[in-house]
């Protein structure tokens, strides 16, 4: 059991644990970590990860269809939100699938619509989507339950001493030796 580091740092990290002989299997991080980079690192190293998706993630919405081959949503009343743009965020990026306000209007669900704003019907996509689906997949099972409740019972106490007893608030270990 590990902790995921940015993909940067992956490689130095591999080095000491190879040279000492353990080899990482698994990651568990909690949901500051949980960014587009740090999950497909995760992945393309072929590691397994547990780490929870930040609360702004939706992983499903109900009685909305995804389209892969045409990229775009159906609404539970037949209408398209079709992809618009690329939008950038603090944390990445969005794909924004709109459908018109005058296709929404007429709709009988408006009131009851979870992606009706004033402008129509809006999804908001995080790019990278695969990944996050992956881990929150991941993250219903029992295994990652019980992982979770390890890392927090190991990780959290030694980081709120530090925090709260020493005062250290941040750590920087970039250049010191492996």
């Amino acid at each position: 059991m590990g902790s995921a580091v940015p993909s940067r740092a992956t490689p130095k990290t591999g080095r000491t644990l190879k040279r000492n002989g353990l080899q990482v299997q698994e990651v568990v991080a909690d949901a500051g970590y949980s960014s587009l980079p740090a999950l497909k690192a995760i992945e393309d190293q072929g590691l397994t990860g547990h780490i929870p998706n930040n609360h702004k993630f939706t992983y499903q919405r109900e009685g909305f269809i995804y389209q892969t081959n045409e990229n775009l949503y159906l609404c539970p009343r037949g209408g398209s939100l079709t992809y618009r743009r690329t939008h950038p965020t603090a944390t990445g990026h969005k794909y924004v699938y709109k459908l018109s306000k005058l296709v929404c209007r007429e709709c009988s669900m408006k009131n009851e619509c979870p992606v009706m704003t004033v402008n129509g019907g809006v999804i908001n996509e995080v790019v990278g989507k695969y990944y996050y689906d992956l881990m929150h997949e991941r993250m219903q099972t029992r295994k990652a339950k019980i992982l979770m409740k390890k890392r927090q019972s190991m990780v959290e106490p030694v980081i709120g001493t530090l925090v709260i007893y020493m005062g250290i608030k941040r750590s920087d270990v970039r250049g010191w030796p492996e």
